[in-house]
């Protein structure tokens, strides 16, 4: 029996819209003329592929926004749209700062003008054709290939002029409306598979019961005053199913719970709304069994309380989103099949499921990807002992019976990544705030004023709002992010004709201080071979710092200190590490593994050490993971930024 290949992409905005209901952030239309049209083309090109695609049901409501009001949905396209002679300076700054976020590298390597991109100022004829290519460098590569109009204008390169900027955004939003019947055409004939998440993509554990954070990681701090949210949560479970069926004329078989998300509460949600299937991370898994290691157990989905379970395959997920951008296709093919085949020997007959984004890993690739799903796709058709199939193909009806559901996220299995930087808590106590003072407002029997306030405690409830905040994870546009989050409890505040807070009405998200690794005073000698003493004096130094009266440091790295010679960087952890402590590494938000890397426990610390010559160009921001048993219990730095860049001098050596 062939081994089956379980794809699920999962396709997720959050509602960019603000109080006028107007799109803020054009996201939803980048991703839609990109990503959303080629994975669903390469599924096309390969009839015997069988895929599942989760849509989101914000999404699905932001597109058919665009099908409906075309450029009038989105304030970001209009300015596009506008002779750049007309921008208002605030207009004109917004526009440049859009532009300057495409990834050059990979979505428009070699076009005639792209120098424009590293300018500090246009003329308004130059501002047009940097328009015209960030918008050529978001089209996919099926209208690359195929397409007239985008093939031509690729091909001219720079300058453009106003007319062609406007007719290619007038041509790319006319075609969003043959998107969804795309989708909708493959699974009416079982090419590909349709699920769903909760409608505004929440932490559906956390609205029933916020202590889920702590039974996940007993060390997480959670946020006060918050209180179980059931009617919310199923509300966002229903309304997703309603939306999906209206959208594709049945109801979804399974749901990826947003981030992975369970508990058994949440299960119950599920299963009450009939579905057959949801899915999560292995962790997950092992946590409920009270496993460690690569189980071949999670090539088997589990049944619970009558639903089934699959768990995602974190290493052949985490490689197709991360670590293959950096192969060549036929390299990443190879050994994507090599690992999909030793999963095959470790539980015959089952199915690895790869679950990952399906949307934004493909900027780092070149050509959106073309290159890799050609050769991945192409390779499962040719394969006789493996098989792409859907979630619903890959669950068996005999699943053996998951005894216990840990609940937990896809990131480690915990609830970390929303719920414990102050800024994520902080953000979660403004929301429930306004929710304690609306059961107890007048307002709330006005049916209008109560449909509105729904909606933006609803969509408050988005996870993306508390991803964002804090130091995990960075975005130029974080502070519109906090913007349109505040936006909704302000208006609630509104309806109330209640003054809210003032807390509310400053930024919770705070810009960081940045520490760049520079040279200390003196050369580190390598820790490995001198006396820690002597390998650390003059090291360079930084510690992190506590937020406030009420706040300390999170975590047992209270220091770090860094240096490096000819051909490696070392680094100190200085705190309360234990014999079970272990190190792992983001670049730029990225898992890392650097090349040459060591680690060791001392007492009193952590020492790390890695080759120069792993860091890519430019400049990155390191963050270091410190997990105990498994369990991420601290991030460093936390309230800083840390710094590195091959190009200031960090590769040279320095004498004294």
């Amino acid at each position: 029996m062939a081994f089956g290949v379980a794809f699920l992409w999962h396709m997720h905005q959050p509602d960019y819209r603000d109080e006028s209901g107007v799109m803020q952030m054009p996201w939803v239309f980048l991703h839609a003329v990109r990503s959303y049209r080629d994975m669903i083309w390469h599924v096309e090109r390969h009839p015997d592929i069988r895929v599942t695609f989760n849509l989101t049901p914000s999404l699905l409501e932001q597109l058919r926004l665009y099908e409906e009001k075309g450029l009038a949905a989105d304030a970001t396209l209009r300015l596009f749209y506008k002779p750049a002679a007309n921008l208002a300076h605030e207009e004109r700054e917004r526009v440049t700062a859009l532009c300057r976020s495409l990834r050059l590298e990979t979505m428009l390597p070699d076009i005639r003008g792209k120098e424009l991109f590293g300018q500090a100022s246009h003329t308004d004829a130059e501002l047009e054709s940097l328009q015209t290519l960030f918008l050529l460098g978001w089209c996919a590569e099926e209208l690359r290939r195929h397409d007239p109009l985008v093939g031509a204008l690729l091909k001219q390169g720079a300058p453009y002029g106003l007319r062609q900027k406007q007719t290619l955004l007038e041509q790319l939003l006319e075609s969003l409306p043959a998107l969804l019947p795309r989708y909708r055409r493959l699974a009416e004939s079982g090419r590909i598979a349709l699920s769903t998440t909760p409608y505004y993509h929440p932490i559906l554990p956390l609205l029933l019961d916020m202590g889920e954070a702590a039974v996940a990681n007993p060390r997480t701090r959670l946020p006060e005053g918050c209180f179980p949210l059931p009617e919310d949560a199923k509300r966002q479970v229903l309304m997703a199913k309603t939306l999906f069926e209206e959208t594709f004329g049945f109801s979804p078989a399974g749901y990826w719970p947003a981030e992975g998300a369970v508990s058994d509460n949440a299960l119950a949600l599920f299963a009450e709304a009939g579905a057959r299937w949801v899915a999560t991370d292995e962790e997950i898994l092992a946590r409920s069994l009270g496993k460690e290691g690569n189980l071949p157990e999670r090539y088997r989905p589990h049944r619970r309380n009558g639903v089934a379970i699959a768990f995602r395959d974190r290493r052949l997920s985490d490689a197709l989103g991360f670590r293959y951008r950096h192969l060549p296709a036929s390299e990443a093919m190879d050994d994507f099949l090599r690992n999909v085949r030793a999963a095959a020997q470790e539980a015959p007959g089952g199915s690895a499921f790869v679950i990952l984004d399906g949307e934004n890993a493909w900027e780092f690739f070149p050509d959106n990807a073309y290159d890799l799903f050609e050769s991945l796709y192409g390779a499962l058709e040719r394969a006789d002992d493996l098989r792409a199939v859907t979630m619903e193909e890959a669950i068996n009806a005999d699943c053996p019976a998951l005894p216990e559901l840990s609940p937990g996220s896809w990131i480690y299995g915990t609830f970390d990544t929303w719920v414990a930087h102050p800024q994520k808590r902080r953000a979660w106590e403004l929301l429930f705030q306004p929710r304690a003072a609306w059961e107890l407002a007048e307002t709330r029997h006005d049916p209008d004023k109560a449909k509105a306030a729904e909606g933006h405690f609803l969509k408050a409830e988005c996870s993306d709002w508390y991803w964002w905040y804090g130091d995990d994870h960075d975005t130029d546009f974080a502070d519109a992010f906090d913007t349109l989050f505040r936006g909704h409890l302000l208006g609630v505040y509104d309806l109330m004709g209640l003054t809210p807070p003032e807390a509310l009405l400053r930024p919770i998200h705070r810009p960081r201080e940045t520490v760049t690794l520079t040279p200390p005073v003196a050369p580190v000698a390598n820790p490995w071979h001198t006396p820690p003493f002597f390998a650390w004096t003059g090291a360079g130094e930084m510690r992190e710092r506590a937020r406030g009266t009420m706040d300390s440091v999170r975590g047992p790295v209270q220091a770090l200190r860094w240096g490096w010679d000819e051909k490696e960087l070392f680094f100190r952890l200085e705190g309360a590490v234990t014999s079970r402590t272990t190190l792992r590494l983001r670049l730029d938000g990225t898992p890392w593994q650097p090349d040459g890397f060591r680690f060791r426990l001392l007492k009193g610390a952590a020492e790390a050490a890695f080759a120069k010559s792993s860091l890519p160009k430019g400049p990155h921001r390191l963050v270091f993971e410190i997990a105990e048993e498994g369990r991420v219990v601290q991030t460093f730095p936390e309230s800083l930024v840390l710094r590195i860049d091959p190009d200031e001098k960090l590769l040279k050596a320095w004498f004294v």
